[in-house]
């Protein structure tokens, strides 16, 4: 919650600082004189690269009940960790050739996505693509009632998910949140730029970024360390 305060705060913020540039408001009202707009540390919940092939491979043979939660959760990584709230209202008729594009419900935001082979194996599993007006995946199932669903949706979820992450043997419990942390995580350890992460995310800042990215583990820093030190 307060990162989530911390975000409109900085974007009104610009946006008051357009108006005084614009001249269309004075620069002595301006409220963030003497106001600095904090960032809060946040749980990591980032797994690694292994993590995610160990939830891949994991035999789910006698709990069919993970599969669709197991394949939810990779669709979201292998779609730059999308939130579970847009992929339930994902439509057939966001799918444009080979990208996905929809608005973010938390914040508008547009985004257009090429679907990766794997996303699309997963899409063509639940949907035939035959229907524009369907949802993709079978989450909303009641007229009227999709925030509800949604709702009763994503705990079912983080609950499925804390079993299939005890049956992949991970350290860290794994929550719906869990892709969007990695995939920004991941692809710090493999030297993207915290900037294409951030526009990979829509975030508006890098230090907003910041939060998602895992620090790089103690033996990873020492075995740098040791060959810059020789």
């Amino acid at each position: 919650m307060p990162n989530t305060i911390s975000v409109h705060l900085r974007t009104l913020r610009a946006i008051y600082n357009r108006a005084i540039k614009e001249k269309a408001v004075s620069e002595n009202l301006y409220p963030f004189k003497n106001f600095k707009i904090k960032i809060h540390s946040t749980e990591k919940r980032a797994i690694q690269k292994e993590d995610i092939d160990k939830i891949m491979e994991a035999d789910l043979s006698e709990r069919p009940d993970l599969v669709l939660p197991r394949d939810l959760f990779l669709f979201s990584f292998y779609m730059r960790g999308m939130s579970f709230v847009d992929i339930a209202y994902l439509n057939v008729g966001d799918i444009h050739g080979d990208r996905l594009t929809y608005e973010r419900r938390k914040t508008k935001q547009k985004f257009s996505i090429r679907i990766t082979d794997r996303a699309r194996e997963v899409i063509l599993k639940y949907n035939d693509l035959k229907v524009k007006k369907s949802y993709i995946f079978p989450i909303l199932m009641r007229k009227g009632q999709e925030y509800l669903d949604y709702r009763n949706a994503m705990r079912l979820m983080n609950k499925k998910l804390k079993d299939l992450g005890d049956l992949a043997e991970l350290d860290e419990p794994l929550t719906t949140y869990t892709t969007r942390h990695s995939w920004a995580t991941i692809a710090k350890r493999m030297g993207v730029a915290t900037a294409v992460i951030s526009e990979g995310l829509g975030h508006d800042s890098e230090e907003t970024t910041q939060i998602y990215l895992d620090s790089f583990e103690n033996d990873v820093l020492d075995d740098a360390n040791e060959m810059i030190t020789g």
